[in-house]
């Protein structure tokens, strides 16, 4: 026997539920980050030249080595952890590019 509820949804003409919130143990969380997606290349090597995409490599590079040299400065306390977190994520986003790939 439907109840009141039911009948009233009917009513309404709600056929789907509403969608449901993910929950922790401690309430209602964050969602978790995503990994950055690869994108895809910007540049063509047949029009740009074998030369440049080298050198545009060797330049993404050079920037994931320093992000690394300056994460690898930073000393791993808990203080730091957000600034250590940032480097990871700027090296992960870089690594993504598709250019550099």
């Amino acid at each position: 026997m439907p109840s009141g509820i039911d009948a009233a949804l009917k009513s309404l003409k709600v056929e789907a539920p509403p969608q449901h919130a993910k929950v922790n143990y401690n309430g209602f969380g964050p969602e978790k980050k995503q990994k950055p997606q690869v994108t895809a290349a910007t540049i063509v090597p047949e029009e740009e030249g074998v030369e440049k995409c080298k050198k545009i490599i060797k330049e993404q590079e050079m920037k994931i080595r320093n992000l690394k040299s300056q994460m690898e400065a930073i000393p791993p306390t808990k203080k730091n952890k957000p600034q250590i977190t940032e480097k990871k994520e700027q090296i992960e986003v870089l690594q993504a590019d598709g250019n550099y790939r």
